[in-house]
């Protein structure tokens, strides 16, 4: 009888242990799926999280500190300068007399993938702002690039100097900030840095969303609306360029 218990007990054992080991293969194969899943996601959701802290990093911190080196020492840096400017008073022509800074923390001009923002600026006191996204490769799709005209004192301070590359720019600006059924029947640059925008819309309140959107956007200011007619929804807007 003993034996037969013990006989028993072993078999049990045997089929408990063999079951476990057949069991263990797949349960580690599945932790394993599991976890290549999860890492294969997890980048994916940190790039949408990381393109929102990278755009507000440039519009908050980084656009917000270029205007007040600017409004300090009328002038933007220059490209070689850099965004460094921001930081460490600039030891080489044009030196800004009046730098004030520090006006951002350094920590500020790394994007969230480990690398320097970049700053070009150009004549008309144009200036963008880049970072170069997940890949760190410029000019691919995952680039995310901020546009600022200054207010300062520089070569070019009014629009006669614009060129037929830079209209096209503001041209495109214009558009962006478009609702849907409002259509630009003319658009005009003027020599004193104004424009005159004539569209025509099917509610005026779509005008107003125009405006909105325009005063909104760092090229423009002073934006006006200055004919409508309510029957056809005509109007005509002016405003300036911020240079």
């Amino acid at each position: 009888m003993k034996q037969n218990i013990s006989l028993a007990l072993v078999l049990l054992t045997s089929f408990i242990f063999l079951s476990f080991l057949s069991f263990l293969p797949l349960s580690v194969f599945s932790k394993n799926l599991a976890d290549k899943t999860f890492d294969f996601l997890l980048p994916k959701r940190n790039q949408s999280d990381n393109k929102v802290i990278a755009g507000d990093n440039l519009a908050e911190h980084i656009l917000s500190a270029l205007k007040l080196y600017e409004l300090d020492n009328g002038m933007l840096p220059t490209t070689e300068q850099g965004l460094k400017a921001l930081v460490v008073k600039p030891s080489h022509a044009p030196i800004p007399e009046n730098w004030n800074g520090p006006y951002l923390d350094f920590q500020k001009l790394i994007d969230p993938w480990g690398q320097p923002y970049l700053y070009t600026k150009s004549k008309c006191n144009y200036c963008q702002l880049r970072s170069l996204g997940f890949d760190r490769l410029k000019n691919t799709n995952d680039d995310i690039v901020l546009n600022h005209i200054g207010s300062g004192d520089d070569s070019c301070a009014n629009s006669t100097n614009l060129n037929s590359k830079s209209i096209a720019y503001l041209t495109e600006q214009i558009k962006k900030d478009l609702p849907k059924t409002v259509e630009i029947v003319s658009l005009e640059f003027k020599p004193d840095g104004k424009f005159l925008l004539e569209g025509r819309a099917d509610k005026i309140s779509r005008v107003y969303e125009l405006i909105t959107g325009l005063e909104k956007n760092s090229l423009f200011k002073n934006i006006k609306l200055t004919v409508k007619v309510l029957n056809q929804i005509n109007f005509s807007l002016t405003g300036d360029l911020k240079f």
